[in-house]
Protein backbone atom coordinates (compact mmCIF):
# COMPACT_ATOMS: atom_id res chain seq x y z
CA UNK A 1 0.00 0.00 0.00
CA UNK A 2 2.84 2.39 0.87
CA UNK A 3 4.62 1.76 -2.45
CA UNK A 4 1.35 2.32 -4.32
CA UNK A 5 0.72 5.60 -2.48
CA UNK A 6 4.25 6.90 -3.14
CA UNK A 7 4.03 5.87 -6.80
CA UNK A 8 0.75 7.78 -7.18
CA UNK A 9 2.35 10.92 -5.71
CA UNK A 10 5.57 11.00 -7.79
CA UNK A 11 5.33 8.64 -10.79
CA UNK A 12 7.58 10.50 -13.25
CA UNK A 13 10.23 11.30 -10.65
CA UNK A 14 10.36 7.68 -9.45
CA UNK A 15 10.55 6.28 -12.98
CA UNK A 16 13.30 8.74 -13.90
CA UNK A 17 15.41 8.18 -10.79
CA UNK A 18 15.02 4.38 -10.83
CA UNK A 19 16.41 4.35 -14.34
CA UNK A 20 19.11 6.95 -13.73
CA UNK A 21 20.50 5.82 -10.39
CA UNK A 22 19.60 2.13 -10.09
CA UNK A 23 19.40 1.14 -13.78
CA UNK A 24 15.98 -0.41 -13.15
CA UNK A 25 12.63 0.24 -14.75
CA UNK A 26 9.35 0.90 -12.97
CA UNK A 27 7.82 -1.65 -15.36
CA UNK A 28 9.63 -4.30 -13.28
CA UNK A 29 7.46 -3.32 -10.31
CA UNK A 30 4.31 -3.16 -12.42
CA UNK A 31 4.82 -6.65 -13.88
CA UNK A 32 5.79 -8.17 -10.51
CA UNK A 33 9.50 -8.73 -11.23
CA UNK A 34 10.35 -6.23 -8.48
CA UNK A 35 8.56 -6.47 -5.14
CA UNK A 36 7.05 -3.45 -3.41
CA UNK A 37 9.57 -3.95 -0.61
CA UNK A 38 12.45 -3.76 -3.10
CA UNK A 39 10.96 -0.65 -4.69
CA UNK A 40 10.73 1.03 -1.27
CA UNK A 41 14.35 0.06 -0.54
CA UNK A 42 15.49 1.59 -3.84
CA UNK A 43 13.47 4.74 -3.19
CA UNK A 44 15.01 4.98 0.27
CA UNK A 45 18.46 4.98 -1.33
CA UNK A 46 17.74 7.68 -3.89
CA UNK A 47 20.26 10.54 -3.84
CA UNK A 48 19.25 13.91 -2.43
CA UNK A 49 19.78 15.65 -5.79
CA UNK A 50 17.45 13.29 -7.63
CA UNK A 51 14.03 14.21 -8.95
CA UNK A 52 12.23 12.02 -6.38
CA UNK A 53 13.84 13.57 -3.28
CA UNK A 54 13.51 17.05 -4.79
CA UNK A 55 9.78 16.45 -5.33
CA UNK A 56 9.42 15.29 -1.72
CA UNK A 57 11.02 18.58 -0.62
CA UNK A 58 8.51 20.49 -2.74
CA UNK A 59 11.10 21.48 -5.33
CA UNK A 60 13.61 22.95 -2.88
CA UNK A 61 17.29 22.20 -3.34
CA UNK A 62 19.07 19.57 -1.27
CA UNK A 63 21.02 20.82 1.77
CA UNK A 64 24.37 20.69 -0.07
CA UNK A 65 23.03 22.84 -2.91
CA UNK A 66 21.41 25.18 -0.38
CA UNK A 67 24.86 25.67 1.19
CA UNK A 68 26.28 26.47 -2.25
CA UNK A 69 23.47 28.96 -2.86
CA UNK A 70 24.12 30.63 0.48
CA UNK A 71 27.89 30.83 -0.17
CA UNK A 72 27.43 32.28 -3.65
CA UNK A 73 24.95 34.86 -2.35
CA UNK A 74 27.40 35.90 0.36
CA UNK A 75 30.27 36.22 -2.14
CA UNK A 76 28.25 38.35 -4.54
CA UNK A 77 27.14 40.64 -1.69
CA UNK A 78 30.75 40.93 -0.52
CA UNK A 79 31.86 41.79 -4.05
CA UNK A 80 29.17 44.49 -4.29
CA UNK A 81 30.25 45.93 -0.93
CA UNK A 82 33.93 45.91 -1.91
CA UNK A 83 33.15 47.71 -5.17
CA UNK A 84 31.11 50.33 -3.30
CA UNK A 85 33.78 50.88 -0.64
CA UNK A 86 36.79 50.95 -2.95
CA UNK A 87 35.20 52.86 -5.83
CA UNK A 88 34.91 50.27 -8.55
CA UNK A 89 32.22 49.92 -11.14
CA UNK A 90 28.73 49.58 -9.72
CA UNK A 91 28.05 45.89 -9.25
CA UNK A 92 24.58 44.57 -8.67
CA UNK A 93 24.79 41.12 -7.12
CA UNK A 94 22.75 38.27 -8.52
CA UNK A 95 21.00 36.66 -5.57
CA UNK A 96 19.67 33.10 -5.76
CA UNK A 97 16.46 32.85 -3.76
CA UNK A 98 14.92 29.84 -2.07
CA UNK A 99 11.38 28.78 -2.98
CA UNK A 100 10.14 30.19 0.34
CA UNK A 101 11.76 33.56 -0.40
CA UNK A 102 10.24 33.61 -3.89
CA UNK A 103 6.80 32.77 -2.47
CA UNK A 104 7.17 35.47 0.20
CA UNK A 105 8.09 38.07 -2.44
CA UNK A 106 5.14 36.99 -4.60
CA UNK A 107 2.72 37.32 -1.67
CA UNK A 108 4.15 40.73 -0.75
CA UNK A 109 3.79 41.91 -4.34
CA UNK A 110 0.18 40.70 -4.49
CA UNK A 111 -0.71 42.39 -1.20
CA UNK A 112 0.89 45.63 -2.43
CA UNK A 113 -1.11 45.42 -5.65
CA UNK A 114 -4.30 44.75 -3.66
CA UNK A 115 -3.62 47.74 -1.40
CA UNK A 116 -2.95 49.94 -4.44
CA UNK A 117 -6.15 48.75 -6.13
CA UNK A 118 -8.16 49.39 -2.94
CA UNK A 119 -6.70 52.89 -2.66
CA UNK A 120 -7.53 53.77 -6.25
CA UNK A 121 -11.04 52.34 -5.90
CA UNK A 122 -11.51 54.50 -2.83
CA UNK A 123 -10.15 57.54 -4.69
CA UNK A 124 -12.55 56.88 -7.56
CA UNK A 125 -15.48 56.69 -5.12
CA UNK A 126 -14.38 59.94 -3.47
CA UNK A 127 -14.39 61.68 -6.83
CA UNK A 128 -17.85 60.29 -7.61
CA UNK A 129 -19.16 61.43 -4.22
CA UNK A 130 -17.75 64.94 -4.75
CA UNK A 131 -19.35 65.12 -8.16
CA UNK A 132 -22.67 63.88 -6.79
CA UNK A 133 -22.58 66.40 -3.94
CA UNK A 134 -21.81 69.28 -6.29
CA UNK A 135 -24.71 68.29 -8.53
CA UNK A 136 -27.05 68.14 -5.52
CA UNK A 137 -25.97 71.58 -4.29
CA UNK A 138 -26.52 73.07 -7.79
CA UNK A 139 -30.04 71.68 -7.97
CA UNK A 140 -31.16 73.64 -4.86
Amino acid sequence: MEAQWIWCQFPRQIASDLSRYHHRRIAEWHDGTMSSYELLELLDQMPARGAFRTAIRGGELCSEDQMWRHGINEMTRLRAMMNAVHGGKTYTPIIFLSLDEIQEMREEQLSTEDARDNFYQFADRSYELEEEMSQNSNSY
